[in-house]
């Protein structure tokens, strides 16, 4: 089998280079096949223009006989990560922060996760038995017998699995009609609400629910940070998070709407022997030609980070994807980010519900008219503002700016590794454009209940 972790790029694959590959020499196996669709697909790619197909392209080869064998071995590990879970809460939090630091593809709904990622962290030669570890190890790469990847995707082993801990019950019901693991659909069920099916019990055991489970509880506690700004820390339990993000929104005076700007990762620093994560700098916010965007981080890997930023182009709802890039001084002591945005992508086709693959470079679309698009806060899902009319071009130049004088909503949000998310109060912020203040009688103290 020849195929990809990430999605694939709308032009596919080098299909003549590989045909003709075929034509010329018909009596190659199908590992040799396989590696000519990678490597020339590739070589396609690592020429052409558009930076985000090359930057995450994936492709493997891999041998079907071998799967049983990593299906076991992966099941040993499963065992072990379910008795962690029985027995060793807190070792059950870091088995599961192993799954949130792997690779991730798509556009982070599938909970697509690249399973070397997992197996290859450093951190597994502390935790997990080593000759579980090993014969996973061995059994993968036996398995995926060739991989080529983009510098964006450089870390991935070549297979994938999912990890539906946020899916909603319905798709969970789906997804255990496919997954050939009962040990597994018996862990999702003691991680979410969902409840397994009766025959998953009929051939493993239940486990407890991390609900039940007071190690693993998640207690926020509100810390009024040293620079003014609200923020978070935590009531011991730092192994069992994964992230503390914050939204922001913003009060439009002349409609009385009130529409989200977007979400990103807390900084994070120790105050009073405290370690407390913050919003950076809420008051600057990433702009298109000094207009706010609504940027969504959907993810992150080291000090890269990808958004999305929606946008209406010719009536047509559609996604600007956008890279950051963190930069640091020479001295390790200035940090600084550079915004890219990749092309246009159109999310899911909507003649047949599937994910688009195609990314439009700029350059393709320049001149068109597009408006920003921001989803309005509360229960009118799928209605937006939007901003003036805008002309593309081949080139757009993100960057942050100083919101301007208003009404602003921050929100936290504290995820776990297990992927439970707590929304905290929001805090209602008035800026003058050079100060914020908060009402009168605002206390950002104490536990979150």
């Amino acid at each position: 089998m020849v195929a990809s972790e990430e999605l694939v790029p709308g032009k596919g694959t080098a299909v003549h280079d590989w045909l003709q590959a075929l034509y010329a020499y018909p009596e190659c196996d199908g590992e040799w096949l396989g590696r000519c669709v990678c490597d020339m697909t590739g070589i396609q790619y690592a020429n052409d223009s558009e930076k985000m197909s090359k930057t995450l392209l994936t492709w493997s080869v891999i041998d079907l006989s071998k799967i049983d064998r990593l299906v076991k071995t992966c099941e040993a590990y499963l065992k072990k990560m379910c008795e962690a879970l029985d027995h060793y809460p807190i070792e059950a939090s870091v088995y599961n922060s192993f799954i949130f630091e792997a690779e991730m593809y798509g556009d982070g709904q599938q909970n697509m996760r690249d399973l070397g990622t997992v197996i290859y962290n450093p951190s597994t030669m502390t935790t997990v038995d080593l000759r579980v570890r090993n014969d996973l190890m061995k059994a993968l790469s036996d398995a995926v017998v060739y991989i080529t990847r983009g510098p964006g995707r450089a870390s991935g082993r070549g297979l994938s699995f999912c990890y539906p801990a946020d899916f909603s019950e319905d798709e969970l019901d789906i997804y255990a009609k496919n997954c050939p693991m009962p040990l597994y659909l018996a862990y999702i069920d003691a991680i979410t609400e969902w409840t397994a099916p009766d025959w998953v019990y009929e051939k493993t055991s239940r486990l407890p629910s991390i609900d039940d489970i007071k190690e693993l509880q998640i207690i926020p506690l509100k810390k009024m940070t040293k620079s003014g700004m609200p923020g978070v820390a935590l009531k011991d339990m730092l192994y069992n998070i994964k992230n503390i993000f914050y939204r922001l929104y913003q009060l439009d005076e002349t409609t009385g709407h009130v529409v989200y700007l977007g979400r990103t990762v807390c900084g994070i620093g120790v105050e009073d022997k405290n370690v407390v994560w913050r919003a950076s700098d809420p008051m600057h916010w990433p702009a298109i030609d000094d207009d706010l965007c609504c940027i969504d981080m959907i993810q992150e890997n080291g000090v890269m980070r990808l958004y999305n930023i929606p946008v209406q182009i010719n009536s047509k709802n559609a996604i600007l994807r956008c890279g950051r890039t963190i930069f640091f001084s020479e001295d390790g002591e200035k940090r600084y980010s550079e915004y890219e945005v990749y092309g246009v992508w159109e999310n899911y086709d909507e003649n047949n519900t599937l994910m688009n693959r195609s990314v439009e470079p700029l350059a393709l679309i320049s001149g068109r008219e597009y408006k920003l698009m921001y989803p309005l806060d509360g229960d009118e899902k799928g209605v937006f503002d939007y901003s003036e009319e805008k002309t593309m071009y081949r080139a757009l130049d993100v960057r942050e700016i100083p919101l301007p004088a208003g009404v602003y909503y921050l929100e936290y949000e504290v995820q776990d590794t297990f992927m439970r998310s707590r929304l905290l109060d929001r805090i209602e912020i008035h800026w003058d454009g050079q100060n914020m203040t908060f009402l009168d009688g605002f206390v950002w103290e104490g536990e979150v209940k």
